[in-house]
């Protein structure tokens, strides 16, 4: 399982280490590295996806982000204005993504 929220503390290159996990990669969680918006962070998802490509990854990728809404993640700011608009931004910005590698 490769997760880009955490990827983006520990590993000094996400590409790299999504490569070096080969075929016993079945799951991808995507999520900026403020758990808000995808696209709207700092996480190299180009790069990432182009990596997901080349390896010719078929498994499953799910988005994680939070809301103020979950008191347990403790999270102290609004990262997106609805959920609606989580949804949709995110997706957009996967399928623009995808499309571009």
């Amino acid at each position: 399982m490769f997760d880009t929220f955490h990827a983006n503390i520990e590993e000094k290159n996400m590409s790299g280490a999504v490569e070096s996990m080969g075929n016993r990669l079945v799951h991808v969680q995507v999520s900026e590295n403020d758990r808000g918006t995808l696209g709207k962070g700092h996480v190299d998802f180009k790069s990432i996806f182009h990596s997901l490509k080349k390896m010719n990854y078929q498994g499953m990728i799910s988005v994680e982000a939070f809301s103020t809404k979950l008191s347990a993640a403790n999270i102290w700011r609004k990262t997106f204005s609805t959920e609606m608009d989580l949804v949709r931004e995110s997706i957009q910005f996967l399928k623009h993504i995808s499309n571009e590698n």
